[in-house]
């Protein structure tokens, strides 16, 4: 297994898919087995587009002189995509950031991003690939050759983030909200418990979230750190009206808010809290300054 996984590794020039219309040539192709569609039934098409290789389960058949394609079986696409992400990731000497909760994470994610590149080489998952399938895919893709890697992390049942912080766990994790309304999981409860497994490796040293899910009683095991806009005894409080910022009781004015909307202020006060707990010195998004 870990001699494939360098073979994979080590091909030259490669971007990773799972979608097989992405692909252009010199691209590595996994065939993953979705709900709606099987990334086999795609074979040819790849092909086509000159793929360099595509991963495909042991167990299915094919004629493969049929094919203009190199394959690769493996006893299940998903594991070894997942593998050969966590792998690539030793290589790298990035601080890892993961960010996961029922909503802001996507615009959080872009906040940390846009505020931690004033100083330093940052990369960031693209678009909203933060599932069991496109993290991997995510980190096989981006520059690891950078001071921090910013991860969306999302989940749609127990257990799943689990799964991701075992291929990139983090050093620092932020949950920035638990819905109201749970789904498939029954209760928020449970989708809290699910959220909070972000803070499950030893790795992660920094645990921050949104003071609200204090009220969880899952949340209470610990002192972990916090922001909010409504309550001054957060970390990190933003006062919105007086345009004031209190980082532990320390107090900063704001020359301007750069959003009126509260849920988006959240967010910045998020991102803001993960860069002043890296001792990163910030001006927020569109121009307001701390």
């Amino acid at each position: 297994m870990d001699k494939i996984i360098k073979k994979v590794l080590d091909l030259q020039k490669t971007l990773y898919q799972i979608d097989s219309r992405k692909i252009k040539k010199g691209d590595v192709f996994f065939a993953l087995k979705g709900e709606r569609t099987d990334g086999h039934v795609y074979l040819k098409d790849v092909a086509k587009r000159d793929a360099k290789l595509a991963i495909i389960d042991k167990s299915f058949k094919i004629n493969e002189q049929s094919l203009d394609l190199e394959l690769l079986r493996v006893e299940n696409v998903l594991e070894f995509l997942q593998a050969l992400a966590k792998e690539d990731l030793k290589k790298s000497k990035a601080k890892i950031i993961g960010v996961t909760g029922s909503s802001g994470k996507t615009t959080t994610k872009e906040f940390i991003y846009s505020l931690l590149k004033s100083e330093f080489k940052v990369s960031k998952t693209q678009k909203s690939y933060n599932s069991k399938a496109g993290l991997p895919i995510a980190i096989l893709n981006m520059d690891k050759n950078v001071d921090f890697l910013v991860l969306e992390m999302a989940m749609d049942e127990v257990g799943e983030i689990e799964k991701l912080i075992k291929i990139a766990p983090p050093d620092i994790a932020l949950i920035t909200e638990i819905a109201s309304f749970a789904g498939d999981l029954g209760s928020q409860d449970i989708l809290a418990k699910a959220k909070k497994e972000i803070f499950l490796s030893e790795k992660t040293k920094i645990k921050l979230i949104n003071k609200r899910l204090e009220k969880f009683k899952i949340f209470q095991d610990e002192n972990y750190l916090s922001y909010s806009i409504e309550d001054k005894k957060a970390d990190f409080y933003l006062e919105i009206e007086n345009q004031t910022f209190y980082e532990k009781g320390k107090k900063y004015e704001i020359k301007e808010l750069p959003f009126k909307e509260t849920h988006l202020l959240e967010n910045m006060l998020a991102a803001i809290s993960i860069c002043r707990l890296v001792n990163v010195n910030v001006s927020t998004p569109k121009g307001g300054s701390l």
